[in-house]
């Protein structure tokens, strides 16, 4: 989620429970990673529920004033709430952060060939990104590293500049999404607790049974990855903070999939001495990732830890 973007939150009309608690969710979501893009709040498939209901519209535009609009539509019937929602993407798509940036003609055909090219190879190397740029009339690495981070952020191939990694300089979605998708929703990795032996990874990504409701994009295919791929893959898990790798990486361990258990013969004794220091957190919310990134972020310092919880261990 970025703060460049107009975001569409969709409701589905038939299921008309708590719409305001799921509302309220998903906008702190998008609040606390989004910032103040504005949203438009949809209730599709009205058609099969006439008498669906937004509950507390007026506190949660009060609550979110960057909430646009509510509307009700069908997108199998159309007509005029259609209309509407697309008179209010054109007002307000104008006014996110990303529109209006200054874009250089010379990008459109790099775009074009770095999307034919991960397309069929899945990434291009550094060396391949700087041939095509030089072939487009854009030999300067300034502007090439420019025109690149405008691509990434619009999603259209990604580029992971922290990583510096000459080989997947430029890389399909679909590919990442696919391998990463694969990795954490793993039933072996989910029977493990996510700890994860970097000698399980191929089985992971390209043998283990394809779960029931896996990721399926409408131009869905099944990728196979090299070891050196799904090293890369765990790599990127690593970037977004939703793995670390174990001392001596020869496993790594997400977070997310740790046992739910507190290991209360540790973690009791902390908490009844007298000498400890308290203190508290208060968030309005809270978000889900906080706790696995904090995980990953002092990994070094762990002696415990389980899915909603970690005891550290530091010297001064």
């Amino acid at each position: 989620l970025t703060n460049r973007s107009v975001y569409v939150l969709v409701l589905d009309a038939r299921k008309d429970a708590q719409v305001a608690e799921q509302v309220r969710t998903w906008l702190r979501k998008i609040e606390a990673q989004g910032g103040k893009s504005p949203v438009l709040v949809v209730a599709n498939q009205i058609d099969v529920n006439p008498g669906f209901g937004f509950e507390n519209a007026t506190q949660l535009q009060q609550e979110f004033p960057q909430i646009k609009a509510f509307l009700k539509l069908s997108c199998q019937e159309g007509g005029a709430p259609i209309a509407e929602f697309k008179s209010l993407l054109e007002e307000w798509i104008p006014q996110a952060e990303l529109f209006g940036s200054q874009i250089d003609e010379r990008w459109f055909p790099i775009k074009e060939t770095l999307e034919q090219e991960t397309g069929v190879k899945h990434f291009v190397d550094e060396a391949r990104f700087r041939a095509i740029c030089a072939e487009h009339g854009l030999p300067d690495k300034a502007q090439q590293q420019q025109a690149i981070r405008f691509l990434h952020d619009l999603g259209i191939v990604l580029h992971f500049e922290a990583l510096n990694l000459k080989s997947y300089y430029v890389l399909d979605p679909y590919w990442i999404t696919y391998g990463v998708y694969q990795l954490v929703t793993s039933k072996r990795a989910g029977e493990q607790h996510g700890e994860v032996l970097m000698d399980q990874i191929e089985f992971i990504v390209n043998e283990e049974e394809e779960k029931s409701e896996g990721y399926q994009a409408a131009d869905f295919k099944r990728i196979t990855y090299s070891f050196p791929q799904c090293c890369f893959l765990v790599d990127i898990l690593q970037e977004f903070k939703l793995c670390f790798y174990a001392p001596g990486k020869e496993s790594f361990v997400l977070p997310d999939l740790l046992d739910t258990s507190e290991p209360t013969a540790l973690t009791q004794p902390l908490e009844q001495t007298e000498r400890a220091l308290r203190f508290v957190y208060q968030y309005d919310y809270l978000p889900k990732s906080l706790m696995p990134f904090f995980m990953v972020e002092t990994h070094h310092t762990l002696i415990a830890r389980w899915r909603t919880g970690c005891v550290l261990e530091g010297n001064g």
